[in-house]
């Protein structure tokens, strides 16, 4: 299993148990201290973190989330002992498996909003933002999918004639393995298509051919989702408003981007993984905006489309708005056009 998921498993769980000792520190009853003294017990011997791993394997992200809640429902509210948690759920289902059992319990909680005092914290575990009442300072938006578009077909047609000259099959599969590296910061783009050329037998200048492929990458750029009555929209109620992006592009070439379109002049900010130097899965691609802005991580909210878009800042704690998708973040709206009131409506804005 990849480090990431473990790590993510670890401190998704002891953020978990810290928010509920926090809220049952606050109750003065018997009830309360009880609860409260198993989750000491568990933060100060996490040894469930190991036996949940290996159950862990092959599950989604948003199902791992399901799995800790489960688990630490039954420790802390139902009060079961670990034993006796693991092997319900190591049993074979003859009806389901352990990945669809927690896909239903899931959505079966989304459907039916069952957000009792007990499970308050399971819907707002990615930030103390909504405990605290925070207001946000500061917005930032997912780039391609979300502000604007790239038409692929012309980038495959260019990979599509390297393959020609070259007589190499899957240059662009090539291409995109190479290019997550460049996106992290490692290489310039000159050097990826060196590394390329080499890999695929192809006698060509490195130079031009990224010229080329920036070339047809930056032309075909169109705006998403009439995105700038929103983003007009929050900057009148004062926000500051970011661009996160992932990809082998500079601040300044994606400005250029944001600028073709015309909505720079609404963009305090813009960050690209490639001079953060880690892209938006990792902690520390939302460390180093917190420490660029100044604003705290539960004084911003990340907008995005996928779930690839938000690990990084779930690390953090920073408010996370997925827009469309039923992904498992701190808010969901179905359009872009509903941010501006939603934000309003829950009192962040």
């Amino acid at each position: 299993m990849p480090f990431q998921i473990i790590e993510l498993i670890d401190l998704k769980a002891k953020e978990m148990l810290n928010n509920l000792l926090e809220y049952y520190k606050t109750k003065n009853n018997g009830v309360a201290a009880k609860k409260a003294l198993i989750c000491e017990e568990m933060l100060d011997k996490p040894k469930f973190i190991n036996d949940l791993i290996p159950i862990t394997e092959g599950l989604q992200i948003q199902n791992i989330h399901e799995l800790l809640h489960y688990y630490i429902i039954n420790r802390v509210f139902k009060t079961k002992n670990h034993e006796e948690i693991i092997k319900h759920l190591t049993t074979p289902n003859p009806y389901r498996d352990i990945g669809e059992e927690l896909s239903y319990r899931r959505i079966k909680r989304q459907k039916t909003k069952w957000f009792c005092d007990k499970d308050f914290w399971w819907k707002n575990l990615k930030t103390e933002a909504l405990l605290q009442k925070v207001m946000i300072k500061l917005i930032l938006f997912d780039g391609n999918g979300v502000i604007y578009k790239r038409k692929k077909h012309y980038a495959r047609e260019f990979f599509k004639k390297l393959s020609i000259e070259s007589n190499f099959n899957n240059v662009e599969i090539v291409f995109n393995l190479l290019k997550h590296d460049c996106a992290m910061g490692e290489f310039t783009r000159a050097e990826l298509f060196k590394k390329l050329i080499r890999i695929i037998g192809l006698n060509a200048d490195p130079i031009k051919l990224e010229k080329e492929y920036t070339l047809v990458r930056n032309k075909h750029v169109s705006m998403l989702h009439n995105i700038e009555e929103v983003l007009k929209k929050l900057k009148n109620k004062g926000i500051k408003i970011g661009l996160l992006s992932d990809g082998m592009y500079s601040p300044a070439e994606k400005s250029a981007w944001l600028k073709r379109i015309k909505v720079l002049k609404y963009f305090n900010y813009v960050f690209t993984s490639s001079d953060l130097g880690a892209t938006k899965i990792y902690p520390e691609n939302m460390k180093r905006v917190t420490e660029i802005t100044g604003f705290k991580p539960n004084e911003i909210i990340l907008v995005g489309h996928e779930l690839k878009d938000f690990l990084g800042a779930m690390f953090l704690g920073v408010i996370t708005l997925s827009v469309g998708n039923e992904i498992t973040t701190t808010h969901n709206v179905k359009t872009y056009q509903e941010i501006p009131s939603y934000l309003e409506q829950e009192g962040l804005i």
